[in-house]
């Protein structure tokens, strides 16, 4: 597309002319129909690979954590005090996590097929990922409280504030909001999904 004042090539996510700065018609924002099959970004390519690759796994490798943790966590849940509370959180935990893994193979799914407001969707599952991950953060919190004995709290607890699970609660914050930022700013889903 090409601006009508100055001429300058103009891309269909430009609001406004680059060049000169004129405003760009609404209809010039989003590709017609037939036009978008043929842009070179439109379809299920590049980056958006990668995200489908690790939404539609993630609900897989969440199954196979929670099979291998399943036979420890009920030996430790035994040994504990307060073991009908660890039951119900661990319960708690591992629907939620069903829940917000499973929705996000629906997700996957639908960005695969370009369905109308997988985007929506898949900006949703971002969220409710991370608000899954802050929970399960302030779950590990509960267990050393719940599990730990007084004279070693204060040490599990310390560990626990800087160590693996903090570091991957900002991992998993920092993708999420790198993939959250493509979603909102890619040329590619803005024309294969609009």
């Amino acid at each position: 597309m090409f601006c009508s004042q100055c001429g300058s090539e103009v891309s269909a996510a430009d609001a406004s002319c680059p060049s000169c700065g004129r405003p760009q018609p609404v209809k010039a924002s989003v590709p017609v129909a037939a036009e978008r099959l043929h842009h070179p970004y439109y379809g299920v390519g590049g980056w958006l690979i990668l995200f489908l690759i690790g939404i539609l796994l993630s609900p897989f490798l969440y199954v196979r954590n929670v099979l291998l943790r399943f036979q420890h966590s009920m030996d430790v849940f035994a040994r504990a005090a307060h073991s009908y509370s660890l039951y119900a959180l661990y319960g708690m935990e591992t629907l939620a996590g069903f829940l917000v893994y499973g929705y996000g193979l629906f997700v996957g799914i639908h960005l695969l097929r370009i369905r109308p407001r997988a985007v929506e969707h898949a900006k949703r599952f971002l969220v409710y990922l991370l608000c899954f991950r802050i929970a399960v953060y302030v779950m590990g919190l509960n267990w050393i409280a719940l599990m730990g004995s007084e004279h070693s709290r204060a040490t599990a607890l310390s560990s626990f504030l800087v160590g693996t699970s903090a570091q991957t609660l900002l991992r998993s914050a920092i993708y999420i909001a790198v993939w959250y930022a493509y979603l909102t700013r890619s040329e590619r889903i803005r024309v294969t999904y609009s």
